[in-house]
């Protein structure tokens, strides 16, 4: 069996979600692979520095579930990054 990865070194938008996630669904459909891999901080954006609480996201979150129903549909993995909340609101730090 093949694996097929496809590594996406693209710009995302800082602080725009909504956005970054419509890179990912553009890269899904237009490029095919088992496994989707995108940048460090993609989802939020690199550069959101003293923002980072604010962009900050559970991992039960609408963003992460829309992955999660992304990556099921089309039956791929994506690998993204994104500053992530604990289940005590603490952020992790290694994300």
């Amino acid at each position: 069996m093949d694996l097929h990865i496809a590594v996406a070194q693209i710009e995302s938008s800082n602080g725009n979600i909504k956005a970054n996630l419509e890179s990912i669904k553009n890269v899904v459909s237009s490029v095919s692979a088992d496994l989707y891999v995108f940048p460090e901080l993609f989802l939020t954006g690199y550069s959101v520095n003293d923002l980072i609480y604010r962009f900050a996201l559970a991992i039960d979150s609408n963003p992460i579930k829309e992955l999660q129903q992304i990556a099921s549909k089309n039956r791929i993995g994506i690998i993204v990054g994104f500053p992530e909340y604990s289940d005590n609101g603490d952020l992790y730090y290694n994300y």
